[in-house]
């Protein structure tokens, strides 16, 4: 046996293992939920200095170019367009309307609040996942799971680590985020069982680029945006958040599966709280605390089980 035949070997026996493991897809997931996690903090410094739908549109037009340069690094065919109904669905769920919400309750409420509300996502997941998919509820475990963490996120928010200057349309705002977001995991779930996972994302982020610039070119005509101070905000937004973080989060959902995958967003809350606190000195008190760690429990329960296995 030639050294290129071991080497050849090594190699498909350690792709083999990491379709199979339950490791991987779960550690994709957790890196993703702390990118997302910063983002937050960079989204609400971007938007002090550009209004939320040019931030929005730059920062998908980063991520289309970053997710299309994977896929293609990847060995993926970007030519075989999705399934129409499915495209429209998952892109105006998970990356129209949730990013809106996200970005506009950012420029309007702090990080802090919008961080919790984010928290939702897992109940609301699970709640769309039976009215419209499986009609089963969740296993005991997981569903203590849920409620533990819903249990956790109400404690944090009603603690209130508010300011005067936090809007309460910006939080009501921000409950279309984990709402959009349950949507789309469960349309992207089903997806993936009929397009490549990473290919159908860099579809979706490429279609609402594509709904985003119109308005955004409109909205260039009044106002002004400072664009150089925001830079940094939109570089990390649309190369880590969007491209990279979405290419990971792609690839993890059909092996992991809708409702372990969304326990993973309990995480999301105590880490974007914990970035706002450090870095923009937001306030976080007592029961703030003491709710994030009911959401750590929660994700422990909810997600660490045996990923479903899927082929490519």
């Amino acid at each position: 046996m030639t050294g290129t035949e071991i080497v050849s070997g090594w190699t498909q026996a350690a792709r083999t293992r990491a379709r199979g493991s339950t490791l991987f897809p779960h550690l994709a997931l957790l890196l993703t939920i702390l990118a997302w996690s910063a983002n937050a903090t960079f989204v609400k410094v971007g938007v002090t200095h550009v209004r939320p739908l040019a931030f929005t549109t730059a920062r998908f037009a980063v991520g289309a170019l970053v997710l299309a340069l994977f896929a293609l690094l990847a060995g993926r065919r970007l030519n075989q367009r999705p399934p129409w109904k499915l495209l429209i669905a998952a892109s105006m769920s998970g990356f129209v309307l949730n990013q809106l919400t996200f970005t506009f309750a950012l420029s309007l409420s702090t990080v802090v609040d919008v961080s919790l509300i984010v928290g939702l996502s897992p109940l609301l997941a699970a709640i769309v996942l039976f009215a419209a998919v499986t009609r089963r509820r969740p296993a005991p475990r997981r569903m203590a799971g849920l409620l533990l963490g819903f249990a956790g996120v109400v404690l944090v928010i009603a603690a209130g680590a508010r300011g005067g200057g936090v809007s309460l349309l910006g939080d009501l705002v921000a409950l279309g985020t984990p709402l959009t977001w349950a949507v789309y995991m469960v349309v992207s779930d089903q997806a993936a069982k009929r397009s490549d996972a990473i290919v159908f994302t860099t579809w979706c982020v490429v279609a609402a680029f594509l709904v985003f610039l119109p308005a955004a070119g409109v909205q260039a005509l009044h106002g002004h945006d400072d664009w150089i101070p925001a830079l940094p905000s939109i570089a990390y937004s649309g190369v880590v958040a969007t491209g990279l973080a979405y290419a990971l989060y792609a690839w993890a959902l059909p092996r992991v599966g809708v409702t372990e995958t969304s326990m993973y967003t309990y995480v999301q809350p105590v880490c974007g709280v914990a970035i706002g606190a450090l870095f923009l000195h937001e306030a976080v008190g007592a029961a703030q605390v003491l709710g994030g760690a009911a959401i750590l429990v929660a994700a422990y329960l909810g997600s660490w089980s045996r990923a479903r296995p899927v082929h490519e």
